[in-house]
């Protein structure tokens, strides 16, 4: 066992509640993005909260998936300090379980939420297992590899092939050539380029975040990162618009989810990561406060949370006749904390009697 990939003692005996708390934001955030979508209220508000909310956008969901990656090493941190390959397979075989289990529900949801993650969630696992006891070189390997397909893809076919932009749906899903751009190139999280939060968060779940040292060196790293990526972007923009025009010009150096460019992920990787370690420093300073534990119980309950503002959330915007009503954005904020609200209620009630939420469990019985 090299070096690289040998798990840090005290990560083996202790659990890092930051990354539930990150995990808990990560929902909140695609809550009010996922909402604000469906109540077609983007633009229905002041300057300032549609520049707030915009932050979230395609942030939310990278920070969802690195901590999909954490969460991966973090389960197989056993399998990947045995060398026992009956227990790495096992452990594999898990994982490919879970995958098959989240692309078919994931797909059931398609037809009530076209934006849905969790298919392409199921992917990305999937290239996981596959990755799992790799050295952490070759996982970053893997992402900047994932990361820079995307663009030449970009460049050799029709990005546009299958969408219809007004309603925001592919046309052509139910198809095989149309769910498998969808998957891997053209959908909403599609695997190029998307895969490479995951490997970055599958790296990061093998590393000694708690040392301070570490923490703050790679903090300073994603920063600067953060920065380059965003003023590059707005200079390459700025630049190429004159030749270009600017939707061509954003289309190849922007930073927006839709197409997910070098910049974007380099942005929004880094500002994951940094979110991640600024809420382990936090801890470190201010541990056992009231609000951490309850939203760490809250984030334990993410893939639960998810479906429910799926399928209970947004089943109420459509009895109450919200949907693409273009609500204020404030109205949208309020409904969305309301419902994360309740959320966290419910977490907090649900664990006092359970150890996982009801679709986390319902996952672990029918994969075992």
């Amino acid at each position: 066992m090299t070096t690289e990939t040998k798990q840090p003692q005290h990560q083996k005996t202790q659990r890092i509640e930051a990354y539930d708390v990150a995990r808990a934001f990560a929902i909140l955030g695609m809550i009010i993005v996922n909402f604000k979508i469906v109540m077609d209220s983007n633009e229905a508000g002041s300057d300032t909260l549609i520049f707030l909310t915009s932050l979230l956008e395609g942030r939310a969901a990278a920070l969802f998936v690195v901590l999909a990656g954490v969460s991966l090493s973090l389960l197989s941190r056993r399998a990947l300090a045995s060398s026992d390959p009956v227990f790495r397979r096992s452990t594999q075989k898990g994982i490919l379980k879970r995958s098959v289990f989240l692309l078919v529900f994931g797909l059931i949801l398609v037809p009530i939420w076209p934006a849905d993650i969790l298919h392409f969630y199921s992917l990305y696992l999937a290239f996981g297992a596959v990755m799992l006891f790799v050295s952490d070189r070759r996982l970053l390997l893997a992402a900047v590899g994932i990361i820079c397909i995307f663009p030449v893809l970009f460049i050799l076919f029709d990005y546009s092939i299958g969408w219809d932009w007004d309603t925001l749906t592919m046309t052509d899903f139910w198809t095989v050539n149309g769910i498998t751009r969808h998957l891997f190139f053209n959908g909403f999280h599609p695997f190029f380029p998307w895969a490479g939060f995951l490997m970055i968060g599958m790296w990061l779940g093998r590393q000694s975040v708690q040392e301070a040292q570490f923490r703050r060196r790679l903090l300073s790293i994603s920063l600067v990162t953060l920065v380059i990526a965003e003023v590059s972007s707005a200079v390459l923009v700025t630049q190429a618009t004159p030749s270009m025009g600017i939707e061509l010009a954003e289309s190849f150096f922007g930073r927006a989810v839709i197409p997910p460019t070098i910049f974007y992920m380099l942005s929004a990787s880094s500002s994951a990561l940094i979110f991640i370690l600024l809420l382990v420093e936090l801890n470190q300073f201010r541990p056992n406060q009231s609000w951490w534990k309850i939203l760490t119980k809250t984030g334990q309950f993410a893939l639960t949370l998810y479906v429910a503002h799926i399928v209970i959330g947004m089943g109420i915007m459509e009895i109450f006749g919200w949907i693409d009503s273009g609500q204020t954005l404030a109205f949208t904020l309020v409904y969305s904390f309301a419902f994360y609200g309740v959320c966290i209620i419910f977490a907090v009630l649900w664990r006092r009697r359970f150890l996982r939420g009801p679709f986390e469990a319902l996952m672990r019985r029918i994969t075992g």
